[in-house]
C-alpha cells in the first residue's frame, strides 16, 4: 500500500497530519476521542501508538487505496477517521 500511495503522490500531509496534530478530535465524536486518548495516555509509547492508530485507519481502506486514483484515495483517507464505527476494534488492530 505504501508503494501505491507513493505512486499516487498521496502524501500523509493530505490526511494523517490532521489526525496526529489534533489527536483525532476533529474527526471523531467526543466519547470516541476520550476512549482513544485514554489508550494513548496509558501507553508509555503514546505517540508511537498514535502512529499505529493512524496506520490501522489507513489499512481499513486498503482495497480502495490499491484500486483507486489520487482523488478517490485522498478523499477516502481524509474522511476515513469520521467513518470509524468501532473504536475498541480499531485500538486492537493498532496494538
Amino acid at each position: 500500500m505504501w508503494i501505491k500511495l507513493r505512486e499516487l503522490n498521496c502524501d500523509t500531509k493530505f490526511f494523517a497530519i490532521r489526525w496526529v496534530m489534533v489527536l483525532l478530535c476533529q474527526d471523531l465524536e467526543m466519547p470516541d476521542c476520550i476512549r482513544i486518548w485514554d489508550t494513548l495516555l496509558a501507553d508509555e509509547r503514546r505517540f508511537e501508538f498514535l502512529e499505529y492508530i493512524s496506520a490501522a485507519i489507513v489499512l481499513r481502506h486498503r482495497t480502495l487505496i490499491i484500486r483507486g486514483d489520487f482523488a478517490r484515495v485522498c478523499t477516502c483517507l481524509q474522511e476515513a477517521a469520521k467513518n470509524i464505527a468501532d473504536i475498541p476494534i480499531l485500538i486492537k488492530e493498532a496494538h
